[in-house]
């Protein structure tokens, strides 16, 4: 059976200070890769929180949007309907509560962008 290879000493003096030496500058540089990695995922959950609540933002406002167009198709149906029948025209109290409520759907949607 071999004897295991024999590590040379690491003789005292120079050869042990640059050892010293070397360790301590790669434990600086792992302590500083630990630190970045830790912040990299602070960063990254902060930015995941962000993104899940733009998503919700986005879905409350893609709700809205789908009200608004079915509240217009509604409209845009109820004044064919109007017209059909001769009646075409909106009395002037319909259209400024028309006009109103139109305002207030668009100042809801631009509070929400």
């Amino acid at each position: 059976m071999a004897d295991a290879p024999v590590e040379p000493e690491v003789r005292t003096g120079i050869n042990k200070e640059i050892v010293e030496s070397s360790l301590a500058h790669l434990w600086e540089k792992v302590r500083r890769v630990s630190d970045l990695v830790l912040r990299l995922k602070q960063e990254n959950r902060g930015l995941k929180s962000k993104i899940q609540q733009y998503e919700g933002n986005q879905a409350t406002i893609t709700r809205e949007l789908e009200s608004l167009k079915a509240e217009l198709e509604r409209t845009r149906a109820r004044l064919q309907q109007e017209q059909s029948n001769g009646s075409g025209f909106v009395t002037k109290e319909e259209k400024e509560a028309f006009v109103l409520r139109i305002k207030e759907l668009i100042g809801k949607l631009n509070s929400r962008l």
